[in-house]
């Protein structure tokens, strides 16, 4: 499975609603492509998609900037 690929086709077609395509380098936070309800809908789906529990600490900049970034993330679990 390629993490990254699934992460961009449910961030730009379920959480952009299919209004933009995002790459796996684009500052989710900070170009306001998500806010905190999309963090929310995107940790509930990693967690149901990959297995995993993703703790509140770990919900960070650092972790959940870009795509690379949630996808070094998941591979850490």
């Amino acid at each position: 499975m390629d993490t990254q690929k699934t992460l961009i086709t449910y961030i730009s077609e379920d959480l952009l609603n299919g209004r933009l395509v995002i790459k796996a380098e684009d500052d989710l936070l900070g170009e306001n492509l998500l806010d905190s309800m999309g963090i929310m809908w995107l940790i509930a789906f990693i967690e149901e998609k990959f297995g995993i529990k993703v703790p509140l600490e770990d919900v960070t900049i650092h972790n959940f900037r870009t795509v690379q970034t949630i996808d070094a993330y998941i591979n850490k679990m």
